[in-house]
């Protein structure tokens, strides 16, 4: 299997079966997934195990369109069409060839080498908000928030104070190396998700440097740090 490609384990111990069980260990009653692109991520995490509500945030619109389609069949899951930042506003949204690189910080010549869908063919105007700002009413004491929005983390956990109070785990993309020109790089992120009482708990290898098999951005789960909070 291989000399083919193809590798078989447990899928106990795979990322995606760990996420859902850290979702599920730490009470997770709503899960924010910002920066949704057509809805992959929830997805994942429902045939994994992770059953409660979502809301999701898409600002593009054609994977927005996508989104809303993912959405009507699960009652439990809704959608909003922003982007997710420090100050309530608007930005204009870098539209990359494949929408998984769309961002609002430019790319780096570094990400379009590796992959040349990554360059922007064009913007869009997006409307920006805070999660404090739109999740300040909703129910929920134990919030998971997952932010993939290419290189723009920072700015949703800086509009998010009151929001990771009531959170429980957090997923964010960590650079090693500049992906989108001004972001915050790894080590940084790590010490403000420690400043904010979270502790690093599972890494995934995200985007893959094609000529050396070396990452060049992670998935890093965070959860609160202390006593649990399941007592």
């Amino acid at each position: 299997m291989r000399r083919l490609g193809i590798e078989i384990g447990r899928s106990h111990y795979t990322t995606r079966s760990r996420r859902a069980q850290l979702l599920n260990a730490h009470g997770v009653d709503l899960l924010v997934d910002v920066g949704a692109n057509r809805g992959q991520y929830v997805r994942a995490v429902r045939s994994a195990g992770y059953s409660g509500r979502v809301i999701s945030f898409e600002p593009a619109a054609d994977p927005y369109d996508g989104l809303v389609s993912a959405c009507a069949a699960d009652e439990t899951w809704s959608c909003r069409r922003f982007a997710i930042g420090a100050a309530p506003g608007f930005a204009d949204l870098q539209v990359s060839t494949n929408d998984y690189f769309n961002s609002i910080l430019p790319t780096s010549q570094v990400t379009i080498s590796n992959d040349a869908r990554a360059e922007a063919i064009g913007t869009e105007r997006v409307e920006v908000r805070t999660l404090d700002e739109l999740l300040h009413a909703e129910q929920g004491e134990r919030l998971a928030i997952k932010a993939d929005v290419q290189g723009f983390e920072s700015e949703v956990i800086a509009g998010a104070n009151n929001t990771l109070k009531r959170s429980t785990v957090v997923e964010l993309e960590l650079s090693p190396a500049e992906i989108y020109a001004g972001q915050q790089l790894m080590i940084p992120m790590l010490q403000t998700m420690q400043d904010n009482g979270f502790v690093l708990a599972l890494v995934e290898n995200a985007l893959m440097e094609e000529s050396t098999g070396g990452a060049l951005q992670f998935n890093g789960i965070f959860v609160r740090r202390g006593p649990s909070r399941l007592a």
